[in-house]
């Protein structure tokens, strides 16, 4: 397999690399940041934003656990706006679970969705 050089990387801006890149300049930090934040080596951060490598359902769930304010349907499918709407500071407690019980569904489509293409890239 032919390895890419550094000049060949690109990545489109419908992808989920470009908008794992997007997230990290909307936030303000730096890669290595992003990368300490979600407790992952700062190399692989680099290499999804480069595009040699996608990212995996570990990734996604770090983000997503990490960046509770994160619309899961902007990271996944490029669907809505990147963030999602400010709670209210008001939220009561049952709101609170119901907002985990969405967060684990989202994570639950997530995983679905990684599948489908692993399943889709050995076929």
């Amino acid at each position: 397999m032919q390895e890419k050089s550094e000049k060949n990387i690109n990545i489109s801006e419908d992808s989920i690399n470009f908008r794992i890149m997007k997230l990290i300049e909307a936030l303000g930090i730096s890669q290595r940041k992003f990368a300490m934040q979600l407790g992952l080596n700062p190399e692989r951060i680099n290499n999804i934003i480069k595009g040699r490598n996608d990212p995996g359902y570990d990734v996604f769930k770090k983000i997503i656990e990490t960046h509770r304010n994160i619309n899961t349907s902007w990271l996944i499918l490029g669907e809505g706006e990147m963030f999602l709407p400010k709670i209210q500071p008001n939220v009561v407690n049952d709101e609170r679970g119901e907002y985990k019980t969405k967060v684990n569904e989202r994570l639950d489509r997530i995983e679905e969705f990684l599948k489908k293409k692993h399943d889709d890239f050995e076929t």
